[in-house]
């Protein structure tokens, strides 16, 4: 199983490729919301019941829509409508749906 170390761990290196904030006293908003993420997340399973972790984050580019995603992650996870597994420690991990009923 995965441990929430292993979970922050993913999230602070995704954070870290990201690019730093042009200007911190400026203010974008992004229009995002679980919901929005939880879909964009389903989308991801479409041609496969399982998808790594690191592909799932390819196209985001800001760190207000990460944050969210791993937000939509872990209620997933909660509502086991996901589960979340890793092979070895440190590795990417696995983004498996649960079926309804299983």
């Amino acid at each position: 199983h995965i441990s929430l170390f292993d979970i922050m761990n993913a999230y602070k290196q995704a954070m870290d490729r990201l690019p730093p904030d042009a200007d911190p006293h400026e203010v974008h908003v992004d229009s995002t919301s679980i919901t929005r993420q939880i879909d964009f997340i389903y989308t991801h399973f479409h041609s496969s019941a399982k998808i790594h972790f690191s592909e799932l984050l390819k196209s985001i580019q800001s760190k207000l829509v990460l944050v969210v995603t791993m937000i939509a992650i872990l209620e997933l996870m909660r509502t086991q409508r996901i589960r979340v597994s890793q092979s070895a420690s440190f590795e990417d991990f696995m983004i498996e749906q649960i079926e309804p009923g299983v």
